[in-house]
């Protein structure tokens, strides 16, 4: 075996060690109304409590309307719904046993929290107090681990992007699911994956399919760890209901 052998075989038995440990799917979560970020969270891990989400599905497929009984579909409920999308879980996502949280821990949850209703106080004309729900186009943790997220990610991501069962073709069955649950509901769908343009542009190509006469806008906005989103910058309408 030539030295160059030995040190593939040392990285492949390191990279199989650390798939072994990677976690499973972190779910699609509502948390809360945006009216209620109010003031600096203690830490990372409260911007949006634990006991406060909900997590919409936990299998391939699922009765919405159980999991969010009287929550989302009761009429009494006339919020309309923000559907915030980023790109997969990092490791803040989940515990120090690989249990699932839910999305949006760490910084890109304080960047949310501190700044969503400025930001779309500027953008969207009749800004009302949304009923927030966080979905990652892929929820399985693309980066492996890795910090911070890089190529290896985005190779990933790429990856399971043109997989059957957990890409492109699961989160739009599982958009498709959500947004059948929230009919009659006023809906507002905003892209904030990160990367490159091309992989933003396909979650939006797929975001479009499954749009229905309930969904009234589709906004690309900044990953919330991106100085662009802290200041308001380059969000972009995609799309607007005529009705």
């Amino acid at each position: 075996m030539t030295k160059e052998e030995s040190f593939w075989n040392i990285a492949e038995n390191v990279l199989k060690d650390m798939l072994q440990k990677l976690p499973g799917l972190c779910p699609d979560q509502y948390v809360l109304q945006i009216f209620k970020l109010k003031g600096q969270p203690q830490n990372p891990e409260s911007v949006f409590p634990k006991s406060k989400r909900i997590d919409i599905f936990e299998q391939d497929t699922l009765d919405l309307t159980d999991v969010f009984g009287n929550i989302l579909t009761s009429p009494k409920v006339k919020s309309p719904f923000m559907i915030f999308i980023l790109e997969s879980p990092h490791k803040k996502e989940f515990d120090k046993n690989g249990k699932p949280i839910g999305p949006a821990m760490g910084n890109t949850g304080i960047n949310i929290r501190e700044h969503i209703r400025e930001n779309f106080r500027k953008h969207i004309k009749h800004f009302q107090n949304y009923h927030l729900i966080l979905m990652n186009a892929i929820p399985f943790q693309c980066s492996l681990g890795v910090e911070p997220p890089g190529s290896i990610r985005d190779a990933v991501f790429d990856a399971a992007w043109e997989d059957e069962k957990v890409g492109k073709s699961f989160f739009e069955d599982r958009l498709d699911s959500l947004l059948k649950a929230l009919q009659k509901k006023t809906v507002v769908i905003v892209n904030a994956c990160t990367a490159s343009k091309s992989r933003k542009s396909n979650v939006t190509k797929a975001i479009l399919k499954k749009l229905n006469k309930w969904v009234k806008e589709v906004w690309e906005v900044p990953h919330p760890s991106s100085p662009h989103w802290c200041k308001g910058k380059n969000f972009k309408k995609i799309y607007t209901s005529k009705s």
